[in-house]
């Protein structure tokens, strides 16, 4: 199902969101998967950024009201903004704090936060090469990295229902472009892909 909102004569598109049942499981899993537009032309923290976070957040909300208790959500894609931004941290609500999410389960909890900065330690006479993030841009006066892409979480698989985060999955995949990295300007791809782990028990063992 495609979620557009409108604001003037413009559509914004929100996201696609897709129900997912696992063999025997109890109850389905909601996917949110969201391209929001570019900073080019929908300019960060403006209004149209407040409305997709806004909008998205009343269709999560729309899925939360069909159970007694939170289901199991998972919303991802590229948001063109990061986890600070207000579209998804204000907005969206989707927080840091684990502890703070299972006290509030009607926040969302966002495992891409801890992806901000470098993603290997600095070690003395021994440089490594890193990414800060999941975009690279062209330029830029503090930072050419960004964490655009992320995937977020209902509070249930915080330990509170049949499927569970296994966070030790949830990474920045490098893939090996034929061109270098997404710092490369030989490449044209400047996105690095995400992944996230979930799990539930079943009489057979883990199912991922």
């Amino acid at each position: 199902m495609s979620i557009v909102t409108k604001r003037g004569n413009h559509s914004l598109k929100v996201a696609n969101r897709v129900d997912l049942l696992a063999p025997d499981s109890r109850s389905p899993l909601h996917l949110f998967v969201s391209h929001w537009p570019s900073r080019l032309w929908c300019e960060e923290n403006g209004a149209n950024r407040h409305l997709l976070g806004i909008r998205l957040r009343d269709a999560v909300e729309e899925v939360s009201g069909l159970y007694e208790r939170q289901p199991s959500t998972i919303l991802m894609g590229d948001y063109n903004d990061e986890p600070f931004d207000s579209s998804l941290s204000g907005q969206l609500l989707a927080a840091r704090d684990r502890k703070l999410v299972r006290k509030n389960p009607q926040l969302l909890y966002n495992p891409f936060w801890r992806h901000l900065g470098e993603q290997e330690p600095h070690i003395p006479g021994k440089p490594r090469e890193s990414v800060c993030g999941t975009c690279h841009s062209r330029s830029g006066l503090t930072t050419r990295w960004h964490t655009f892409d992320q995937i977020m979480f209902s509070s249930a698989f915080l330990g509170s229902n049949e499927w569970e985060l296994d966070e030790r999955g949830t990474q920045i995949v490098r893939i090996p472009f034929p061109n270098g990295g997404v710092s490369s300007s030989r490449n044209i791809f400047d996105h690095y892909p995400v992944a996230s782990v979930i799990y539930r028990e079943t009489q057979h063992g883990k199912l991922c």
